[in-house]
């Protein structure tokens, strides 16, 4: 059935989130066959955008759009429901095949491939940055995986470097996000085995302009070649720059609104007066050993936060804004360091302090953050000590400092009139 995209809509459902529709019926996604809903609308609106682009669109009794079959958010949102999340795509099963079917690891044979490489040089440089030799895969020799086309001395190192450029690559690619993994699946995919320049530009270390360069030299789209006219080359860079960009954008709308994104935004925001990063809970990494007074400076830390205007707390993120995890603080799962840290928060100052903080474990390209969000309170908290003594604590730019009597009488007249 031919219908027009602008009758695709964006609906609310009873539950929160919103699916897409076209003439009151969901429109299912191209591989599960499930409806396609999301708990942000913005999602399902960039999909309905991108279908804007065409004059009609084509869809199947089971609800599905077949045609376009462009690359963007629909397909993107179908692979990773139906194939990423419960890890049964390609490169998850195997990876070390899917990279040497990738074309960046074989170069052209002639004179050209000067320029060729010249066009690899952001995705080049950060794998220098990783330590990797960017070898020739025709020289690499894996059992099951790929034979050299040559003989010679060199097969043994360049099959140890292309071993290491696997393992290294495959847990980048693991320590991805669903979404981000889902555009590196996809445009692998689509795009004839493109995994190097993919995960290159899902953690930022290409721009769309250079994935499109990057890739369309891996295939010999260098205008120098003779066989590569302008209208060619103009073309597929158009289209490959594209894909790359709708990846990007399907990224960033899946997580709209979502504790992913909120930790991005405060590890881009540094440290302040409304944002503290803590490496550990309990564990004192030095001392390799636990220490209870950590635990105590995340309390008045969060005393602090609620006592003057809020603020978001990270634990499991050094001083620098660097991401080590939670996994140092040694609790068995999720919910018992939930469960510390809301005991210490209740013992110090009360039940009443816990509906102020929200505290969630997000998942950050494999390591786990305690994503700790605190509302200003409507009255002060005192924080009791373990000697039964109680100081009240407030945030004064970065740091939390614990106020003396005359202080406190002047803060609560200033906040608490």
């Amino acid at each position: 059935m031919l219908a027009d995209p602008i009758d695709l809509e964006t609906t609310a459902l009873a539950d929160g989130s919103f699916a897409l529709t076209l003439a009151g019926a969901r429109v299912h996604d191209p591989i599960g066959n499930r409806g396609v809903v999301h708990t942000n609308a913005e999602l399902i609106d960039l999909i309905r955008t991108e279908f804007l682009a065409y004059p009609t669109i084509d869809v199947n009794s089971d609800h599905q759009i077949h045609e376009p079959a462009a690359i963007g958010a629909y397909r993107f949102l179908g692979l990773q429901r139906e194939w990423i999340d419960p890890a049964r795509d390609n490169l998850s099963e195997d990876f070390t095949l899917a990279l040497a079917n990738d074309p960046f690891w074989r170069r052209l044979p002639g004179p050209e491939v000067v320029d060729q490489v010249a066009r690899w040089q952001p995705a080049r440089r950060w794998l220098e940055e990783l330590g990797i030799e960017h070898v020739d895969i025709d020289f690499v020799s894996i059992d099951g995986v790929v034979e050299p086309m040559y003989d010679g001395e060199s097969n043994g190192i360049a099959t140890m470097q292309f071993r290491h450029a696997a393992e290294t690559l495959e847990a980048v690619f693991r320590a991805l996000d669903p979404e981000e993994r889902a555009v590196v699946v996809y445009l692998h995919n689509a795009l004839q085995g493109a995994v190097t320049h993919a995960l290159a530009l899902v953690t930022g270390r290409c721009t769309d302009l250079d994935f499109a360069t990057g890739v369309g030299a891996t295939h010999g789209l260098i205008f120098k070649l003779p066989d590569v006219s302008g209208t060619d080359h103009s073309e597929a860079f158009a289209e490959l720059k594209n894909s790359a960009r709708s990846g990007l954008d399907y990224i960033a709308a899946y997580r709209v609104g979502s504790a992913t994104e909120r930790l991005l935004q405060i590890l881009e925001a540094d440290e302040g007066g409304t944002v503290e990063f803590k490496s550990t809970l309990r564990f004192d990494l030095k001392e390799r050993k636990k220490n209870k007074a950590l635990t105590d400076v995340v309390v008045k830390t969060i005393a602090g936060f609620v006592n003057t205007e809020g603020g978001t707390l990270l634990i499991g993120v050094a001083d620098d804004g660097t991401v080590i995890g939670i996994d140092a603080d040694e609790f068995d799962n999720n919910d018992a360091f939930l469960r510390h840290l809301y005991t210490s928060l209740t013992n110090a100052m009360g039940p009443s302090v816990t509906p102020l903080v929200n505290a969630r474990i997000v998942d950050h390209r494999g390591a786990s953050v305690a994503l700790v969000e605190c509302r200003r309170g409507t009255a002060p908290f005192r924080v009791k000590g373990k000697d039964g003594a109680e100081k009240f604590y407030a945030r004064t730019g970065p740091a939390t400092l614990a106020l003396s009597d005359e202080q406190i009488e002047e803060w609560l007249q200033t906040h608490w009139k």
